[in-house]
């Protein structure tokens, strides 16, 4: 039930939550976008290859053999050279992440052995993402859900996202929204913010596959109710 990366040969979209994340750069003002958990570089294709190039992108990957096989055998070497102005790979602790004018948007995508990471579930860390951010700057964060299969058995998917969940309604409040795949997919992606006007970021998406992931958005009260 897990995903790490995913790249094909004569399609850009991934038909997964990475297209969700390649949503955001129309809802967020101008400046760099931060990828924590770059892994062989999925999110960073999407949005280097979907939008202008003014737009850019500063991932962080624990592993340097992440970044390594993505190189190899997911095209991230290509991508640098044809994007080598746009795109910036940090080896290290993402949750340390920051460039000097703060992040228009921040995707996370923080996974160890199967699980979203411990640390996302202590409300500091998302009160030192947060205060990363720009004005009006947002998160976009793979919560994971009842799919993802951890090595501990501790570790429940749908409990570590619920509990994920519940400490970022401590930070952000009513600024936060649900978005479930569906399709015999149960992973989740919150975001953070005063949800955008729907038709106005319709009419901003790039590719029309992209326009259904808007309408699915749910406020995470009601998203507490539905689960």
């Amino acid at each position: 039930g897990n995903i790490h990366s995913i790249s094909f040969l004569l399609k850009t979209l991934t038909d997964s939550y990475f297209d969700v994340f390649a949503t955001l750069p129309p809802i967020i003002p101008p400046g760099p976008i931060g990828i924590l958990g770059f892994g062989a570089g999925s999110t960073a294709r999407l949005i280097l290859e979907l939008y202008p190039p003014e737009i850019a992108v500063h991932g962080w990957e624990l592993d340097p053999s992440v970044i390594d096989v993505g190189r190899e055998f997911f095209g991230l070497s290509k991508l640098e050279r044809d994007h080598k102005d746009r795109i910036f790979i940090n080896i290290g602790d993402a949750l340390n992440a920051s460039v000097k004018t703060g992040f228009s948007g921040i995707l996370v995508d923080l996974f160890s052995k199967g699980s979203v990471i411990k640390e996302l579930q202590d409300p500091q860390a998302w009160e030192d993402l947060k205060s990363r951010l720009r004005y009006r700057g947002r998160i976009m964060v793979n919560v994971g859900g009842k799919c993802v299969e951890a090595e501990d058995s501790d570790r429940d998917g749908a409990l570590v996202m619920e509990e994920t969940l519940r400490v970022m309604s401590q930070v952000f409040g009513d600024k936060l929204f649900v978005l479930t795949l569906g399709n015999g997919n149960d992973s989740s992606v919150a975001l953070t913010g005063d949800l955008p006007d729907l038709d106005a970021w319709k009419k901003r998406l790039p590719r029309s596959e992209l326009r259904s992931y808007v309408d699915m958005w749910i406020p995470y009260r009601e998203f507490c109710l539905r689960y």
